[in-house]
């Protein structure tokens, strides 16, 4: 499934299938069984990366980037 979201400069959104799988509750060990389910999945951007990570460096080159091309 490749169903995205993108949000220029931040990041993207995708939906992902997660297949049902076997597990167990921690406290007293009893085995339990998890269903097939969808999750959201974010990978953020090169610009949020940099901003989190404080390198105004990286911030000022991806700038220049997304003017040259017209965001």
């Amino acid at each position: 499934m490749s169903e995205a979201v993108r949000l220029s400069g931040f990041g993207v959104f995708r939906l992902r299938d997660k297949s049902p799988r076997p597990g167990r509750n921690p406290q007293t060990g009893v085995a339990a069984h998890y269903a097939a389910r969808r999750v959201v999945k974010f990978h953020a951007s090169a610009l949020l990366r940099a901003h989190v990570e404080r390198d105004d460096d990286a911030v000022e080159r991806i700038n220049k980037a997304f003017h040259r091309v017209g965001y």
